[in-house]
């Protein structure tokens, strides 16, 4: 969602936070609201920065990384069936951003009425 992502330095923090204090460059997700200058989340909302990271990479790895990690692995697994079950009878939606050999067994995975989108 456009503006979920954002990266920046800890102004402040509240007296029962531990492990961010200010001064901490850190990456998280606002779900709405990240193109504010400033924004108030809960602590277990951001993480630490590693060091030498951009803020701008930083705040990309969230949304693009975390999500797929929630990925399914099509080297270990048919991925047709396993899309399937995890959607109990098919996809309503698949998008595709590696095309290649994968590509048709996530288009049959959609169930009847569904949609697949390609990107790339």
């Amino acid at each position: 969602m456009p503006g979920s992502e954002l990266a920046g330095e800890v102004l402040a923090v509240g007296t029962d936070v531990d492990g961010i204090e200010a001064g901490d460059r850190v990456f998280g997700t606002a779900f709405f609201g990240a193109f504010a200058e400033r924004a108030v989340l809960p602590a277990g909302q951001v993480t630490k920065m590693p060091a030498g990271a951009d803020f701008g990479a930083a705040a990309a790895f969230g949304v693009a990384y975390r999500t797929a990690y929630h990925a399914v692995d099509y080297t270990t697994e048919d991925l047709k069936t396993r899309i399937r079950e995890l959607t109990e009878g098919g996809a309503h939606a698949v998008i595709d951003p590696l095309g290649g050999g994968a590509a048709e067994q996530a288009l049959r995975s959609v169930r009847w009425g569904g949609t697949f989108v390609t990107l790339g």
